[in-house]
Formats: C-alpha cells, sequence, structure tokens
C-alpha cells in the first residue's frame, strides 16, 4: 500500500514556489564556476563547505557563493540544471527569482 501512494504523489504534477536560482545551484555546477576562476577547491571540500552550522554560516556561505557569480554565463548552466531537475519532478509550474545584483559584468 505505501509503494503505491509513494508512487502516485511521484506522478502527481508538482508547483515550486519561491525559488531562488542562486540557491538551487547543484554543487557540481558550482564547482565548474569555481574551476573557470582558477580557485583551487575540490568538490569534497566544497561539499563541506555547504553543512551548515548556523545560520551566520549559512548567509556566509551565501555571499561567497553569489560572489562567484561574476558573469552572465555563469547563470546559463545553474539555470539549466534546475530545469532538468524540476522536469524530473514534474514540475508544471516554477517561479523561479534570480539576484540580478549578483552578477558583475
Amino acid at each position: 500500500m505505501k509503494a503505491d501512494i509513494k508512487n502516485f504523489i511521484q506522478k502527481m504534477p508538482k508547483t515550486e514556489l519561491h525559488v531562488h536560482l542562486e540557491g538551487a545551484i547543484p554543487l557540481e555546477t558550482l564547482h565548474q564556476i569555481i574551476q573557470k576562476y582558477d580557485i583551487n577547491i575540490s568538490l569534497e571540500t566544497l561539499k563541506q563547505k555547504f553543512q551548515y552550522k548556523d545560520f551566520s554560516h549559512f548567509l556566509e556561505m551565501w555571499v561567497w557563493k553569489n560572489s562567484l557569480l561574476r558573469e552572465y554565463e555563469d547563470n546559463g548552466p545553474k539555470l539549466i540544471e534546475k530545469l532538468k531537475k524540476s522536469a524530473k519532478l514534474i514540475a508544471w509550474y516554477l517561479e523561479l527569482s534570480l539576484l540580478l545584483k549578483y552578477i558583475k559584468t
């Protein structure tokens, strides 16, 4: 019975409200962007950095991560990854926001 309910829920259309693109970036995509700017950090170390200790640490990492989104092209890969993930969830509606102040030209 539980498997039937789980299967039913997985197949239901989804809605994602108030999704910040900066917050939805997969770590693998962020790692590619980091490498582009010759910052030497492994993917494993990056994953450890995003194990939040408290809210202050979360904010510190948010600012640091967003400082790495320096060019318009840095947002393309994360947008594609987010759309792919939403499609897998059968998202019929996605409300997406992007803070343009973090894009340095």
